[in-house]
């Protein structure tokens, strides 16, 4: 009996960076329309890390990021990952770092394309 494979059954869709920027921007937008309605227009302020301005600063960012992610994802998949709170925390963590990740990939490829 041959194995099926998961992406044989639902096939992932492949999107450029300009999609992902796009649904990005969507979520802004949505994210936008919710605190109007919940009368908090500028939500909670998170403060964010500037991007580098050095290209070797932007790309050490990148891969810090990269293995930073790779980390947290290990330990949100291992067996003795906490629950509960603390599981929901690690969550709350990786994605706040897929999204530094995100924004710093979005700069190397606008720098990339400016030059």
């Amino acid at each position: 009996m041959s194995r099926v494979k998961f992406s044989d059954l639902i096939p992932l869709p492949q999107l450029t960076g300009e999609a992902m920027l796009g649904i990005a921007e969507e979520i802004a937008r949505e994210k936008k329309a919710w605190r109007a309605k919940m009368s908090v227009p500028d939500g909670i302020v998170i403060p964010e890390r500037p991007i580098p301005e050095d290209d070797e600063a932007l790309l050490d960012e990148y891969r810090t990021a990269a293995k930073e992610m790779s980390a947290l994802l290990k330990i949100r998949t291992s067996a003795k990952c906490p629950d509960g709170q603390e599981g929901a925390a690690l969550d709350t963590w990786y994605i706040r770092v897929m999204n530094w990740r995100f924004r710093l990939q979005v700069a190397l490829r606008d720098r990339i394309k400016g030059k």
